[in-house]
C-alpha cells in the first residue's frame, strides 16, 4: 500500500484546526458517551474503538479511534456523533474539503496513467471513502493520507 502526505493542498488551516479541535473534544468525553458508538464490526459506518486489550496484547499501543464514512456525506452525517454539538458541522466541513482534494488527486493519477481525468468521477463522487486523521491518547495527530 502506498501512502504519502500532501502539503500545500488548499484545505484551509481553520477547517483543519476546527476538525482537530472537535475530534479532541470527542475523545475528551466520558468513556460512557464514547462507548455508545463502540463496535468491533469493521463495516459499521460509524464506530469508536480502542486497540488496548490488556488480556491479550503483549505490546501496548493505546489508541482510541473514531472512524466514520463521509461520502456521500448526506448518507452518513446523521450517523455521526451529536456530542460535541459542533462535531457534524466541523467534521462535515473537513470531509467536504478532503473529498475535493481526493477528487483532484485521483484526476492527476488517472491522467498520469493515460486515462481521462474524469474516468472514475462518478464512482469517487458517490462513495469512495478517504482515510483521514487519527488521534492517539498522547495527542499525536497523523495527517490526512488520501489513498
Amino acid at each position: 500500500m502506498l501512502s504519502f502526505q500532501v502539503v500545500n493542498h488548499g484545505i484551509p488551516q481553520s477547517v483543519m484546526k476546527d476538525a482537530l479541535d472537535v475530534a479532541t473534544e470527542f475523545f475528551d468525553l466520558p468513556n460512557e458517551e464514547k462507548m455508545n458508538l463502540y463496535s468491533t464490526n469493521v463495516h459499521t459506518p460509524v464506530r469508536y474503538g480502542t486497540s488496548m486489550n490488556q488480556s491479550k496484547d503483549k505490546a501496548y499501543f493505546w489508541r482510541d479511534f473514531l472512524k466514520h464514512y463521509s461520502n456521500p456525506i448526506s448518507s452518513f452525517i446523521d450517523l455521526w456523533p451529536s456530542n460535541p454539538t459542533s462535531y457534524k458541522k466541523k467534521m462535515g466541513d473537513y470531509a467536504r474539503e478532503v473529498q475535493k482534494l481526493h477528487q483532484q488527486l485521483m484526476e492527476v493519477v488517472l491522467e498520469s496513467l493515460g486515462l481521462d481525468p474524469n474516468y472514475l468521477h462518478e464512482e469517487i463522487a458517490q462513495g469512495s471513502q478517504v482515510s483521514g486523521a487519527c488521534i492517539i491518547k498522547q495527542r499525536f495527530f497523523f495527517p490526512f493520507y488520501p489513498i
